[in-house]
């Protein structure tokens, strides 16, 4: 084995500088776009400010609430200081909630129960005003719903459930109920709804890892093309298990440069990434090592290789749906989701067809008989 990389070795010593640039480009492509994409999501923050007297039991509850809105920044700010803030627009909007707010929900009194303050130049003062109304209307309809069935029992004489009762029971029905849910997603996060159509993490890898893997192995065209090629069955290896070599060579490299990348993303970023979509970005990096290495040995000439490449690869990426939409394809053709080499991975899902087929074929190449033959002088 130590003599099969010193051989590979002496290919790479000349163009060392290329190889690891291929290498490495999808590390530093997903990690750059991850480290881009968390500092937009955290500018993209509204920061709100909140004037509380005190925090009472309901308040306590709508502040939690308001503290659970996707992208909004709560500022716990004094009333003189969140104006200064609004002022010098530090702060999209302030609300103030009085000491009273529990007793007004309690009595149903709408009026007054907050007050709101926004700049000239608000942006998102709207949507998050009808979030905390929305957060306010719930409380206020549980306190209707709890005097309502309050003086329906004081009418039968029976002993009323508590406020707190009906509250609770009041969530647990809209909680089981799911009226209406939507979903943010940046990045990584992972739902069961469907996902934007934002460019994800995973989509920025997929990319660049095609497209170097194509790039990386020309070697494949030069080397099995090249008039000293020849040479190999006179050494302790046959061509084809010495080109099967030297592709575990590669796959060992492209492997410990995925470990690197998920180490640098859940340990120096903080990324979550699921157990599961590891596995199948390995399992999909071992199908396209794999399936390029088959496509190199079709070819003679280096430029024909490279323009079969970057044709095969703005169709995958093109029909992968990662930047044009193919809803309508998926609708009509659902097998076409299964066939795709990019589908199953950009969800995070394993593609056995593709891996059972590039792996049978490579087993076929093996075992078939040998092209190259030595000649007695």
């Amino acid at each position: 084995m130590i003599q099969l990389i010193q051989t590979r070795w002496m290919h790479i010593r000349n163009h060392y500088k290329s190889l690891f640039f291929w290498l490495l480009l999808p590390l530093f492509a997903t990690t750059i776009f991850t480290t881009i994409d968390t500092t937009v999501e955290d500018q993209l923050r509204i920061p709100v400010g909140i004037v509380t007297e005190d925090k009472t039991p309901l308040l306590q509850e709508l502040l939690e609430s308001i503290e659970d809105i996707p992208h909004v920044d709560v500022h716990y700010v004094s009333y003189e200081e969140g104006m200064h803030q609004l002022e010098n627009h530090q702060l999209d909007s302030m609300y103030v909630f009085p000491e009273h707010y529990d007793d007004s929900v309690h009595t149903n009194e709408r009026r007054g129960i907050v007050s709101q303050y926004t700049s000239n130049i608000s942006f998102a003062a709207i949507p998050v005003r009808e979030s905390i109304v929305s957060f306010i209307q719930e409380q206020l309809n549980r306190s209707k719903a709890a005097n309502t069935i309050e003086k329906l029992f004081q009418t039968h004489h029976e002993v009323p459930p508590t406020k707190e009762e009906v509250a609770e029971i009041s969530r647990e029905i809209q909680a089981n109920e799911k009226l209406i849910e939507t979903t943010l997603l940046f990045s990584e996060e992972h739902s069961t709804t469907p996902a934007s159509s934002f460019i994800s993490m995973i989509d920025i890898w997929v990319i660049f890892t095609l497209f170097s893997t194509m790039m990386i192995f020309e070697w494949v065209v030069r080397e099995r093309n090249h008039p000293t090629y020849i040479r190999v069955n006179f050494t302790n290896y046959q061509p084809k298990k010495y080109a099967i070599y030297q592709l575990m060579i590669y796959l060992f490299l492209f492997i410990l440069v995925d470990l690197c990348m998920f180490a640098v993303l859940t340990y120096g970023m903080d990324v979550s990434i699921r157990l599961f979509s590891m596995v199948s970005m390995i399992v999909f990096r071992i199908t396209i090592v794999c399936s390029i290495f088959l496509l190199a040995l079709l070819f003679k000439q280096r430029f024909s290789y490279l323009m079969v490449c970057v044709f095969l690869f703005i169709l995958l990426i093109g029909t992968s749906g990662m930047i044009l939409p193919i809803d309508g394809i998926l609708r009509h053709f659902p097998l076409f989701a299964t066939l795709h080499p990019l589908q199953p991975v950009i969800h995070g899902e394993i593609s056995y067809v593709w891996l059972i087929f590039s792996s049978v074929m490579s087993v076929l190449w093996l075992v078939t008989k040998e092209d190259i033959h030595a000649k007695s002088s």
